[in-house]
Formats: structure tokens, sequence, C-alpha cells
């Protein structure tokens, strides 16, 4: 079965959601966690989570393992000092969010490379997010 949890994080002025993706082969109740990490000025992860958030899943049907198709995605060079390529293998509709969560560009991907400009943006994190694909975490420089 393939199951899609939102994580919904609060950061005292605006939810940011995560959209995750995951694939099972079997029915059953399962554990989901997101565990996020501080990253600090000197580009440096923090040893303990940011944030970290439990659930529990329970998954009722299983479906052939040829059905389910965990779209593709792909983000390089990350870390970045101007700009990224976003790679993948469908046609989806994204948005760049900075770590407010405040939608900064809406971004049309389309099968293959996708080149994203960042430059006129400051160094700090960002996220690519769409309900197509889990969201992705980009450091600019």
């Amino acid at each position: 079965g393939l199951a899609e949890v939102i994580w919904k994080i609060f950061n005292g002025v605006n939810f940011t959601e995560i959209t995750e993706k995951y694939a099972f082969n079997q029915k059953g109740i399962y554990t989901v966690r997101l565990n996020i990490f501080c990253t600090l000025a000197n580009g440096q992860t923090e040893s303990e989570e940011f944030i970290k958030a439990e659930d529990k899943i329970e998954i009722e049907q299983v479906l052939s393992s040829n059905n389910i198709n965990l779209n593709f995605i792909k983000v390089y060079p990350n870390p970045t000092q101007n700009n990224i390529i976003v790679e993948v293998n469908g046609n989806y509709n994204a948005q760049l969010l900075d770590l407010t969560g405040r939608v900064l560009q809406t971004i049309t991907l389309n099968t293959g490379q996708n080149n994203i400009n960042l430059v006129n943006y400051p160094s700090g994190i960002y996220f690519i997010q769409s309900t197509n694909f889990r969201t992705i975490k980009v450091i600019k420089n």
C-alpha cells in the first residue's frame, strides 16, 4: 500500500507542511517518524533533533507492488550558491518556500532537469514542496 503522511509544523507564526510518501507491502499498523535537524549558520547540523514527531498509521489494503509508483525527485547541488537543478519523472507544480513557510515562487516542473534560480534570495534554508513528492530542504550558502 502507499500512504501519504502530511506533517504540519508550526513555527509560532505560520504552518509549513511536509509531505512524505511511504510504501508498505503488507497490512498492519506502522509507526512513522519525522526528525528535522537544525542547520547552524556555519553549515553544521545539530546532533539533536530540532523537531521530532511520531504517529501511527494503519494499512488496511495492499495493492500489487507493481502498482506502487513513488515519484522520483532529485535536487542538486545542495547546498548551492545560486541555482539548483530539480530532476523529476513527471510534470508537477511545486512551490519554493522560505523557513517560515512563505511562498516565494510557484514552479512548474517538467520531466527531466529543471533549473531554479536562487540568485535573488539571501543565504538560508528553503523548501521545495509539492503534493506529488516529498518536501525537499535546500540550503543556499
